[in-house]
C-alpha cells in the first residue's frame, strides 16, 4: 500500500522550484528499515499564501547559482517568516539549495557543501539539503529526510510476556490484582465520573490489558504498519479474549487539558488535526470496518452488526432509511400520546451530505480526551481503535461531538482538527437503535441485503 506525503513546494522565481516538483511529484521511496512505500504529491505554491498547514512538508526553493548575497537575504527572509509565523510548525519545512550540480567545483560551497547546509540551519532553524537537476542520490537523501520515522516499529515481546509465562487470559487478568496495579486503575477509574470504571487495567510496569474488541488488536496493528501516528504496540497475541499493549508513561488529556495553556491546547490541536490528515490520506471502496467492512460502535447500534455494504452509496441509502423510520416511530408514538394535531404531519425526509461528501476515509471514531495520551516525553499518542474503520470524514466529528460533557476548552477544537463544516447533527440525532433492525449476530458473512433478507425484514407494521 502507498502512503502519500503532501509537499508543497514555494520559492522565488528561477529558484528551481519547478524543476524539482516535478523530480517529486509520484515520485515513489521505500523505506529502509521496513519496505514501507511513500508516495509523494508535490506541487508549487505562492510564497506569500502557501496554505502549509494542509501540507506534510514545506520546501522552500534557494538557487544556488546565484550571488552568495541574494542567498543570505532569502535565508534571512525564510528564517523570518518561520520564527514570526510558523515557529510549532517548523519541523514540516525544509530548505533546499537547487542547482548545486551546476556551481564551479572550485567554490567552497561545492567543495565543503556541510558548510553552508549547518549555515542555513543555524539561521532558520530548518534542515537544509542541496540538490542538483542530475544528482539522483542527493534527492533520495531529501526524500528520506522528509519520509516520517518509523515510530510504530515494532519490537519482540519479552521473554515474560511469552506463552509459558503468560498461558492464557484468566494468566493474564490474575496480573491486574497486585498492589501496584490496583493502585493505578483506581486512580485511572476516578476519571471516568459515576461509572467508576477504568478504560484499561495496568498489569506490569509498562503494560495495560483491556477486553478483546473484535477488530481493535487488528486496527491498531493496521494503524501501526500504515500511519504515523503513534499506537501503542500489541503484544501477547497468543491471547483470545484479551487486548494487552505497551503502557505510555504519561497522562490522559482527560486527567491535564484544563491545567495546559492555551497556546499548548493549540499545538496539540495541530498534532491532531495533522494525524487525521494522515488518516484521511487512506481510503476504501467499502464502508465499515477496515478488515471486514462490518459497521457497529458508539455511532451505531453498539450490540450487533450492520452491513457489509458493497459501496458508499448502498451505507447512504441506509443511513437515510434508518433515519426516516427513526423520524416516523417519533411521530407516531407523539400521535398515540398527543392526538394528530399535536403531532402535525408526517415528517419529511432528511438533508443528507451531498454526494461528494460520501467518500471513505480511515477514520478513528471516537476522538476524546481519554482516548489521547500526551506521553512524559511530549508525544500525542492515540488508543482505543476499536470503533475505526473507513467512513465519510464528518463522520470523525460526529464521534468527538457525541462527548457533551466535554469542556468548552475542548469542543472549541473540533471543527480545527476534523476539518469540517458539514452539519449533520439533526441527521445523527435519528440513528441508533433503528439501526438494530437491520443488524444480525454473528455478523453477514456477505453484502447487504440479500433477497431472503429483504422479504423478511422486520419494521414495516
Amino acid at each position: 500500500m502507498l502512503i502519500d506525503i503532501r509537499v508543497a513546494i514555494t520559492g522565488p522565481p528561477e529558484s528551481g522550484r519547478t524543476t524539482l516538483c516535478e523530480r517529486l511529484n509520484d515520485r515513489i521511496y521505500t523505506r529502509s528499515n521496513d519496505g514501507r512505500h511513500f508516495r509523494f504529491r508535490a506541487q508549487e505554491t505562492n510564497l506569500e499564501a502557501p496554505g502549509h498547514l494542509n501540507s506534510d512538508v514545506v520546501i522552500l526553493t534557494v538557487n544556488l547559482h546565484t550571488v552568495l548575497k541574494e542567498v543570505k537575504n532569502l535565508v534571512a527572509q525564510y528564517g523570518k517568516l518561520v520564527q514570526d509565523s510558523y515557529w510549532e510548525q517548523r519541523k514540516m519545512f525544509r530548505i533546499v539549495g537547487t542547482k548545486h550540480d551546476k556551481l564551479d567545483p572550485e567554490l567552497k560551497i561545492f567543495e565543503y557543501p556541510g558548510l553552508y547546509t549547518t549555515w542555513f540551519t543555524m539561521y532558520t532553524s530548518l534542515s537544509c539539503h542541496f540538490v542538483g537537476t542530475h544528482n539522483e542520490s542527493a534527492i533520495e537523501e531529501m526524500c528520506a529526510s522528509i519520509v516520517p520515522a518509523n515510530v510504530n516499529q515494532d519490537t519482540p515481546d519479552p521473554d515474560d510476556l511469552s506463552e509459558s509465562v503468560i498461558p492464557d487470559d484468566n494468566a493474564a487478568w490474575e496480573l491486574t490484582k497486585t498492589s501496584d496495579s490496583i493502585a493505578f486503575n483506581k486512580h485511572l477509574a476516578s476519571f471516568t465520573g459515576a461509572h467508576n470504571w477504568a478504560p484499561v487495567l495496568k498489569i506490569a510496569p509498562n503494560l495495560v490489558i483491556k477486553n478483546l474488541h473484535h477488530f481493535e488488536r487488528f486496527n491498531n496493528i493496521f494503524i501501526r504498519a500504515h500511519t504515523n501516528i503513534p499506537v501503542p504496540q500489541p503484544r501477547c497475541l497468543h491471547l483470545k479474549k484479551s487486548l494487552v499493549t505497551d503502557l505510555i508513561p504519561g497522562k490522559m488529556l482527560l486527567e491535564i487539558w484544563d491545567s495546559l495553556s492555551l497556546f499548548y491546547q493549540f499545538r496539540i490541536a495541530c498534532t491532531l488535526r495533522r494525524y487525521v490528515s494522515q488518516l484521511r490520506r487512506i481510503t476504501s471502496d467499502r464502508p465499515g470496518s477496515i478488515e471486514q467492512g462490518l459497521v457497529r460502535g458508539v455511532l451505531f447500534y453498539p450490540h450487533a452488526w450492520n452491513g457489509p455494504f458493497r459501496d458508499a452509496e448502498r451505507f447512504r441509502n441506509w443511513i437515510a432509511h434508518v433515519a426516516y423510520m427513526e423520524c416516523m416511530y417519533e411521530h407516531k408514538e407523539l400521535r398515540r400520546l398527543k392526538g394528530p394535531e399535536v403531532a402535525g404531519s408526517p415528517p419529511s425526509l432528511l438533508s443528507l451530505p451531498p454526494e461528494h461528501e460520501w467518500n471513505l476515509v480511515l477514520t478513528h471514531g471516537d476522538l476524546s480526551l481519554s482516548n489521547t495520551v500526551l506521553s512524559d516525553n511530549g508525544v500525542l499518542w492515540i488508543v482505543d481503535w476499536a470503533d475505526s474503520g473507513f467512513y465519510p470524514p464528518w463522520m470523525e466529528s460526529r464521534g468527538m461531538e457525541r462527548y457533551t460533557w466535554a469542556p468548552e476548552s475542548w469542543k472549541r477544537w473540533f471543527s480545527f482538527i476534523v476539518d469540517t463544516s458539514v452539519d449533520t447533527a439533526n441527521l445523527w440525532s435519528h440513528i441508533g437503535d433503528t439501526a438494530s433492525y437491520y443488524s444480525t449476530d454473528p455478523p453477514r458473512e456477505d453484502y447487504w441485503p440479500d433477497t431472503e433478507e429483504i422479504r423478511n425484514i422486520s419494521g414495516w407494521s
